[in-house]
């Protein structure tokens, strides 16, 4: 993990350096909810206290932490969108892209992984991703951070319905009970920060799910 965790500062750490180019001005850092990944509390809004207690978790925040520094020494005028789970066409991985394979290949059964109803989180379709990163990136000032994400909450469970709905398959579901000691069981975001400053979401996490199901049918 701590390869894992250097590439993820250096990396940014080596862009921050590039943007004291005077040409460069605005930076947007797409990071994502699980900067909140093992912790105890659910992430309501962008201003508690974040305490990850995973590497994935803690590099996300460290992250944020070296873009707000930029920002506040006048090098850059930078923020960062915290994503919440991501869907849309030209899925290569991911629990949407996997219960699609799965109802492929079995006609009848589709395996969960977890518990019934399983775990809750908020999906966004990436058109209101998009249309979020145009919005923040035409405003001539931010603010630290900002969740740009659903705010509704989908189980495992309504996903899974959400994803043979977007199919138009029927199939019922196989559930093996294990879990990832690092995952939040219920994830619920507040995004009034988007919200003020004129962003909307267009569809529900549901609506999001089934979208994105018919556009990599399409493909």
């Amino acid at each position: 993990w701590y390869n894992f965790y250097c590439t993820n500062q250096d990396g940014v750490a080596g862009i921050m350096i590039s943007t004291e180019n005077p040409t460069v001005t605005v930076d947007v850092y797409l990071s994502d909810q699980n900067g909140n990944q093992g912790s105890q509390i659910p992430l309501y809004s962008s201003e508690p206290p974040i305490t990850p207690t995973t590497p994935y978790g803690i590099s996300k925040l460290t992250c944020e932490h070296i873009i707000n520094m930029y920002t506040k020494q006048g090098v850059i005028q930078g923020t960062s969108l915290r994503l919440g789970a991501t869907v849309g066409p030209m899925l290569t991985h991911g629990v949407v892209f996997d219960f699609m394979k799965k109802s492929r290949d079995n006609s009848e059964n589709l395996e969960v992984i977890g518990k019934c109803p399983g775990s809750q989180k908020p999906y966004t379709h990436v058109d209101d991703v998009i249309n979020g990163i145009m919005i923040i990136s035409s405003l001539p000032s931010f603010r630290q951070a900002y969740n740009l994400c659903n705010e509704d909450s989908l189980s495992i469970k309504d996903l899974a319905a959400g994803v043979l709905e977007g199919m138009g398959a029927k199939r019922s579901l196989i559930w093996k009970d294990i879990n990832w000691a690092g995952d939040n069981p219920v994830l619920r975001v507040c995004s009034y920060k988007m919200k003020d400053i004129g962003w909307k979401s267009n569809y529900t996490s549901y609506n999001a799910i089934v979208k994105a199901v018919k556009e990599n049918i399409t493909e």
